[in-house]
């Protein structure tokens, strides 16, 4: 094998690394692309639940105050 042999076959070496590399590193991108949009819909359906969540908060301390003061009503009544 001749010298210029030699270096073009280095240099298609270094060609198909370089490419396998470049390839990894764009799938490595899709993949964090993936995850940083299925991340986000995770957030945005947190931030939708926490509404929800304080929403039935709110309306079980109304329904428990309501509950409290007709229980207050009943026991009145009963002492009557």
């Amino acid at each position: 094998m001749t010298l210029r042999e030699k270096s073009q076959s280095k240099l298609i070496l270094l060609l198909t690394v370089t490419v396998i590399l470049f390839i990894f590193s764009f799938v490595n991108i899709n993949r964090v692309n993936t995850y940083k949009n299925k991340n986000e819909n995770l957030n945005n359906n947190l931030k939708i639940l926490q509404t929800e969540n304080q929403k039935l908060s709110s309306e079980k301390e109304q329904l428990d105050k309501k509950h409290k003061e007709i229980k207050n009503k009943v026991s009145t009544l009963k002492g009557v």
